[in-house]
């Protein structure tokens, strides 16, 4: 067939319905949207494209019109998904989407119509030399490159899928088979994977389209087995196109996708002919590219075109152009030759500048470290590290050589601004080797969180932002004031990376010494910076008023300074500190309205946004104010959905938040998917046995018991038990969390004699490790005086009920809704022993609190049922039997999630008429 046939037929194929037929083909002067079109341009495996004519903006469009791949309601809705997630990538060399919409059963995209002809025609055109070529290919490396920054993964790269307009611009088209990165593992659809089970799969021929969601002739070998496409198999693509292009011919030999997967089974391409003509250090790099294995390909985009640009024949070739021009008779030319040449060399060797911070024996030196912890996860936790610093310094080489070439080479760029580039990459540098450092002398601790503090690296993107760069005090530049920007910049790092390793205590000692070291510089950022990395080190310590003074003097210098982000990032840690730590909602809230004044100002950086929108989330849900946190902490999900890798912890952390905020507002099936798929995430970010999949199947298991899926919560509570035993020993906190939600289970499972021990064991646990006076001390009491009340030890109850009352007032004050665990429990002893008049105080209070929190419809219902008991032995009994028949309405409505405290209101409602 046609490369460009589709596979789509109207005739059914055995075990398979037959498809509806497809619309006519539009034509001449038919409207499409608003897009009048005016002729058919070609056709793929995906859809045809059309020329148009835009009336609204006056302007002549491509229009796409894309098939599904089963024409039904759900393959539009998930085309419609990705015509728009393509359409928030701008990028010189990406063909720029300006519309996308549905019409007859069909998706269709309008984008930029470029006028010229694919990557083929123009190698077809004209013998191309190798730089010409490789010129081209390093254009659309930079359109693939920025999609896989903005999670797009283009998955069928090739020579047709590039566009080279008449002018010579190069853009990267065809991402009809894109998909985001978190839906780059989706299963293979049902047509590939009966290929894939019969072996009709390797008899394909090579144009054929559809079932591998790509073409063959260019797809990485992990998708022959219906893997998931990545940045890396975009990149495999890449390096088959450009050998493709180089060589006249694609690197693995075969005409059919069985005979293509034999070849790259077998390793690296045959010493073929026609591939001598590269070059050995051209064909490394393709070879890297063209690797079997996907970890062993290059870590980015970005590192592959370094590699691609850094041509060893250029330096010679410098130096011949120079010394040609020496023995002329124009001693200008000699000069402006020998300054292209002076300025090109400048700026080589960027990577050179990472030894010692991360090159291959500081990796092997931290890989080391965490293997002899002799920790379960070390080895998880070390690929996960080892695949993020890869790529950060990848990414951190590209962006010094292109700072750098900006002013030296291509002179658009000033030398103030060069330096204070260079500056804030010195810094990222700093920081990247601090962590290193870090690293290299790992605990148990450290191995934890080692996975979360590698992504927690600052953002490069701030180093691109020139506005800002420009609009903040320029750094020192005599001699004396660099050495001392530079020991700031180590002493900073240090802190930073201590912080994020989880070493609080010698966070804060680092950033004292930064603070000093700030104070010599005298560069206001410099103290912006040193305050910032001593606050949030000793909010982690739990020292509140220190926190508050450095954060606050944080803010105050960085906004003196017009340094949005460093003002964002204190403001953010202040939100946090006065509205979730110290349970001040009110006092934090002024500081987040400044703070998103701030992100407006700075453009709204992505970590930024997402650093403002986790701290003000965190204090609604502290708070109590459930919708205004799923609002918060919703915006932070779709926010990290599109800004960060897949695989980042950090997008677990908020989707755990999410769910607190689902079974806080009743909503157990959301939270239950939420909680799963940030079990999911966590799973494939640390491994099975970590601290933090333990904490994740903790989460879990209190979705489950809200659904009422007891015995299964009972499973994962239980399994969450042993990892955490097994790691942290039988007196860490987080044991006692696990202890305490098996007794919570066992209580509700009508075991009460079996949940007491599991209580008192809870409650030394937390006694000891966080002082008699810790909320969460609290929570046990609560707990086994709920126990003690279902085996009619109501006095012994009471007192424990009325000590988790105190310790939670003395924590959140009298008006926050976790007082209400600590009442309703109060009151139902108190009416075991008979003192309803004493009782009913508590439970209305605990009512009040419950309706003005938004709180979780079950636990209304209690203090409701509660309440109707204290009113029926006061005499109320008319108001009993209306807030007993609203429990009951409620708890009937929760289904199996309410159905034994629908029976027990039930049975009161019956023995208790009028």
């Amino acid at each position: 067939p046609d490369p460009g046939e589709p596979l789509e037929a109207t005739r059914a194929e055995p075990g398979r319905p037959a498809r509806p037929a497809a619309p006519p083909a539009p034509r001449r002067g038919d409207v499409l949207g608003r897009y009048v079109v005016l002729e058919a341009l070609g056709r793929g495996g995906m859809g045809e494209v059309y020329a148009a004519y835009d009336p609204e903006l006056d302007r002549r469009v491509a229009v796409k019109l894309l098939r599904t791949a089963t024409g039904t309601a759900a393959d539009q809705a998930r085309l419609l998904r990705e015509g728009q997630a393509m359409a928030r990538l701008a990028h010189p060399n990406v063909v720029a989407v300006y519309d996308v919409g549905a019409l007859h059963r069909r998706v269709f995209v309008a984008m930029e119509l470029v006028a010229g002809g694919d990557l083929r025609a123009w190698l077809a055109a004209a013998p191309r030399s190798r730089a010409e070529i490789l010129a081209v290919f390093a254009a659309a490396g930079r359109g693939l490159a920025a999609a896989h920054r903005a999670g797009l993964v283009h998955r069928d790269f090739k020579p047709e899928n590039v566009l080279v307009a008449d002018d010579g611009r190069v853009k990267v088209a065809d991402f009809g088979l894109a998909r985001t990165s978190s839906g780059a593992t989706a299963e293979p659809p049902p047509s590939a994977r009966d290929e894939l089970a019969g072996g009709g799969l390797l008899a394909t021929p090579l144009t054929r389209h559809g079932a591998l969601l790509g073409t063959p002739g260019y797809l990485a070998p992990e998708l022959f087995a219906g893997g998931g496409a990545d940045a890396r198999s975009d990149q495999f693509s890449f390096c088959v196109a450009l050998w493709e292009a180089l060589c006249g011919s694609r690197p693995f030999p075969g005409v059919r996708a069985r005979e293509l997967c034999a070849a790259m089974a077998a390793g690296a391409p045959p010493e073929r002919a026609h591939s001598q003509a590269l070059p050995p250090w051209l064909r490394r790099v393709l070879l890297r590219g063209l690797a079997v294995d996907p970890s062993a390909r290059f870590p980015s985009m970005e590192a592959l075109l370094a590699a691609l640009a850094a041509d060893p024949a250029r330096r010679r070739q410098r130096w011949l152009r120079t010394a040609a021009a020496a023995v002329g008779v124009a001693g200008a030319i000699t000069g402006v030759a020998a300054w292209q040449w002076q300025q090109g060399e400048v700026c080589q060797g960027a990577g050179e500048r990472l030894l010692g911070a991360w090159d291959p024996a500081r990796s092997h030196a931290v890989r080391s470290a965490f293997l002899a912890t002799g920790e379960p996860y070390a080895a998880a936790s070390w690929r996960a590290v080892q695949g993020t610093l890869d790529r950060f310094a990848a990414s951190w080489a590209a962006m010094r050589t292109a700072a750098c070439e900006a002013t030296h080479v291509h002179g658009e760029q000033s030398a103030d601004l060069l330096d204070r580039r260079v500056a804030c990459l010195d810094q990222r540098r700093a920081e990247l080797a601090a962590l290193v450092e870090v690293f290299t002398t790992a605990d148990r601790q450290v191995v934890e969180g080692a996975a979360q503090a590698a992504h927690a690296l600052t953002p490069l993107e701030s180093c691109a932002d020139t506005a800002a760069l420009l609009d903040a005090a320029p750094p020192p530049r005599d001699p004396a004031g660099r050495q001392q920007l530079a020991r700031f910049q180590r002493r900073l790092g240090r802190s930073h990376a201590l912080y994020t390793a989880g070493r609080y205590g010698a966070a804060a000692e680092a950033a004292d010494a930064a603070l000093a070291t700030a104070a010599e510089l005298d560069w206001g950022p410099a103290a912006a910076a040193a305050h910032n990395a001593r606050g949030a080190a000793h909010m982690a310590l739990g020292d509140g008023a220190v926190a508050e003074e450095a954060l606050r003097a944080a803010a105050w210098a960085a906004i003196a300074g017009h340094d949005d982000r460093q003002a964002v990032q204190a403001v953010s840690n202040l939100v946090e500190l006065l509205g979730h730590h110290q349970a001040r909602p009110e006092a934090s809230e002024v500081w987040g309205e400044l703070g998103a004044a701030l992100v407006g100002r700075s453009g709204s950086p992505p970590d930024l946004r997402a650093s403002l929108l986790q701290a003000r989330g965190t204090v609604a849900l502290t708070a109590g104010r459930y919708q205004q946190a799923a609002q918060l902490l919703g915006g932070l999900a779709a926010l990290q959905e599109r800004a960060l890798a897949p695989d980042d912890p950090a997008r677990a952390e908020t989707l755990t938040a999410l769910a607190a905020v689902a079974l806080a507002r009743g909503e157990q099936g959301e939270a239950l998917e939420l909680m799963r798929r940030s079990l999911e995430l966590r799973r494939r970010a640390f491994g099975n046995d970590h601290p933090r999949v333990a904490a994740s199947l903790n989460n879990l298991g209190a979705a489950l018991v809200g659904s009422g899926a007891h015995d299964e919560a009972l499973a994962t509570f239980a399994e969450a038990l042993a990892i955490k035993e097994r790691l942290l020993g039988r007196d860490h906190p987080d044991v006692g969390t696990s202890v305490n939600n098996l007794g919570e289970v066992l209580r509700l499972v009508g075991r009460p004699a079996e949940a007491v021990p599991l209580f008192e064991r809870a409650l030394a646990v937390w006694s000891a490790a966080l002082g008699e006076d810790h909320p969460w001390v609290a929570e046990a009491l609560d707990g086994r005086g709920a126990a003690l009340r279902d085996l009619g030890r109501y006095s012994a109850a009471a007192a424990d009920h009325r000590r988790a009352l105190a310790l939670r007032e003395a924590r959140f004050g009298t008006s926050h809704p976790r007082l209400a665990y600590s009442l309703t429990g109060l009151g139902r002893a108190l009416l075991g022993v008979g003192a309803a008049a004493a009782a009913r105080p508590h439970l209305e209070r605990a009512l009040a609190l419950r309706s003005d929190a938004e709180a979780d419809p079950a636990e209304i219902a209690e203090s409701r049922f509660a309440l109707a008991a204290a009113l029926w032995e006061s005499g109320d009994r008319r108001q009993a039997r209306a807030l007993a028949r609203a429990a009951h309405e409620t708890y009937s409505a929760l289904g199996a999630g309410g159905a034994r405290q629908a029976a027990e209101v039930a049975d009161w409602l019956a023995a208790h008429s009028l």
